[in-house]
């Protein structure tokens, strides 16, 4: 899935040119009906894991084969 980059800090200077889609990233497990715990890189220990589906996206498979 596509996390949403609203409420996750990058080094850019501002938020406007940050891009805001992070990822993807591998769904670990569903939390009860609105939560999803993610698989994120080593880097980003700070960050809490689990996250509300509306600041998720799933990743769409390319039109174009291969």
């Amino acid at each position: 899935v596509w996390l949403a980059s609203k409420n996750i800090k990058t080094p850019r200077p501002t938020k406007k040119l940050s891009e805001r889609w992070l990822g993807p990233f591998e769904v670990i497990k569903k939390i009860g009906s609105h939560a999803y715990h993610l698989k994120l890189p080593q880097k980003w220990k700070s960050v809490h894991p689990v996250f509300h589906v509306s600041l998720l996206e799933p990743v769409k498979q390319s039109a174009i084969p291969n």
